[in-house]
């Protein structure tokens, strides 16, 4: 069977299709440990002034869980 440039491009495509595939996992799997170490730390901010009974300031902790959730995007 002739090796044309076709099959020679179909061939390294399909060698490097693994390669992209597993970085764009690492950049998602970076991304969620990103937001969710932000949210974390909004939740641990919370919980704080919740345990140490402070007023709670309702509207800046939603702007603060939005902040922290803006890094995610769709599926």
């Amino acid at each position: 069977m002739a090796d044309t440039p076709r099959d020679r491009a179909s061939n390294r495509n399909s060698r490097q299709a693994p390669d992209r595939e597993r970085n764009r996992f690492t950049a998602r799997a970076a991304r969620y440990a990103r937001v969710g170490a932000n949210v974390g730390g909004v939740a641990a901010k919370i919980a704080a002034t919740r345990l140490l009974g402070r007023a709670q300031d309702h509207g800046g902790n939603a702007a603060n869980l939005s902040s922290a959730l803006g890094g995610l995007k769709g599926p």
